[in-house]
């Protein structure tokens, strides 16, 4: 550890990290196992190591999974494991991991992370070209957000049911959506989103 952090080699020192966390978890010490691991995750993400950041947010959830119920750090844990994989568009990956991240939200009974989930799922899918596919989701995901009066959030599920909309050529649910969406940042004063929407208004 000492000696990655003098040769200032991010790589080695997330490596210690996670070998110090791995002691710990021997020892059964799991919560200085997920603080040490966690310090590593941190690491891995800050300089774009993905293999690692995937490696250490597995190893979060057996940490989990053998401590105690965690659930926000494990819906954490699922959601980062879908993110990473959608940026290096694994997108078979991604879709699971936000599968697993729904289920367990909807075991929960908590509607906000539901309707993330489904947005998620949704990206995937509108990544994937599966522009059908994309839009049941993102359209479910937004009467979530209406129901719990959620506007900040419904108002990025507009903007991409208008995005989907116009991948699909159908110009004309395109605007309805994009206005639908331009109407509520205006009444939220959401300056930059409206900006966003109003250049796609052209």
């Amino acid at each position: 550890m000492k000696i990655a952090q003098e040769k200032h080699n991010p790589k080695w020192e997330a490596d210690a990290l996670s070998n110090i966390g791995n002691a710990y978890n021997f020892l059964e010490d799991y919560q200085q196992g997920k603080n040490y691991c966690q310090q590593a995750l941190n690491m891995a993400r800050e300089i774009g190591d993905y293999d690692n950041a995937i490696y250490f947010y597995k190893k979060s959830l057996i940490i989990i999974a053998k401590n105690s119920i965690d659930y926000d750090n494990e819906l954490t844990a699922l959601e980062s494991l879908g993110n990473i994989y959608n940026v290096i568009k694994d997108y078979v990956n991604a879709k699971k991991y936000y599968q697993q991240y729904l289920e367990l939200a909807k075991e929960l009974d908590l509607l906000q992370e539901q309707s993330w989930g489904l947005n998620d799922i949704g990206n995937i899918f509108y990544n994937s070209r599966e522009y059908v596919e994309a839009l049941k989701y993102y359209q479910q995901s937004q009467l979530i957000y209406q129901k719990i009066k959620n506007f900040e959030f419904r108002l990025i599920v507009l903007k991409n049911i208008g995005n989907t909309y116009y991948a699909m050529a159908d110009y004309s649910y395109a605007l309805e959506y994009y206005q639908q969406s331009l109407a509520l940042a205006q009444q939220l004063g959401n300056r930059s989103m409206e900006a966003l929407v109003l250049g796609y208004l052209g």
